[in-house]
Order: structure tokens, then C-alpha cells, then sequence
């Protein structure tokens, strides 16, 4: 198997060996929503709604093109909704209502929600 072929065969969070570029590892604080994001999927995991082996199926099932452009709490928090819609704990009309409630909220504030 040639290395693009093999690449492509991996899953895209399976980078071992691979180039990459230097790793940031400057602290930083977490953003408001990146601690919700990590309490709500400690709560949800403890309560065994969604088990961390299911988060890590989830981000592992975003796709290559996905996994490389989003944040890591980005990444955890699109695979906690799509498994949440996979399980039929919530729909994707009613996580589609309310992210425009908190689109709209944001911006009364005067802070741009990207879509």
C-alpha cells in the first residue's frame, strides 16, 4: 500500500507516525462554552447517557475534512449532538431551534455566533 493510500485508509484522528506541524502547547484559559461543553459531557458520561467510547466513535465518525478544521471542543461537542440525535434523545429540528435561540441571544449582546 503506497503512504497516500495508507493515509487515506486511516481513521482521521489516527495520525501516529504521521508529519504534522509543531504542536501549541501554550495554557490557556477555556472559553465559557468550551467548560460547559467539557462539564456537560462529564455529566452526561457519569449519568450513561453517552459513554466516552461512544464520544470517541463520534469524533472518530466526523470525517477527515471535519476533524482537521474544527477545535477539539468543537469536535466533542458536534459528535455529543449528532450522537444525542443517533440515540433519540433529541431531534435535529429541535437542536436546529435551539442553536438559533442561542444565535439570537449572542447577538443581542453583540457577539457573532458563526454557522
Amino acid at each position: 500500500m503506497d503512504e497516500r493510500a495508507e493515509i487515506a485508509a486511516r481513521a482521521a484522528n489516527d495520525v501516529g507516525g504521521l508529519p504534522a506541524p509543531a504542536l501549541d502547547v501554550a495554557e490557556r484559559d477555556l472559553l465559557p462554552w468550551e467548560k460547559r461543553t467539557h462539564a456537560l459531557l462529564n455529566v452526561l458520561d457519569r449519568k450513561g447517557i453517552l459513554r466516552m467510547e461512544e464520544k470517541r466513535r463520534g469524533v472518530e465518525q466526523l470525517g477527515r475534512e471535519a476533524y482537521e478544521q474544527l477545535s477539539f471542543f468543537e469536535r466533542w461537542i458536534l459528535a455529543a449532538c449528532n450522537l444525542g440525535i443517533e440515540k433519540g434523545l433529541v431531534t435535529a429540528e429541535e437542536l436546529a431551534r435551539k442553536l438559533e435561540e442561542v444565535a439570537c441571544r449572542e447577538a443581542e449582546s453583540g457577539r457573532e455566533v458563526l454557522p
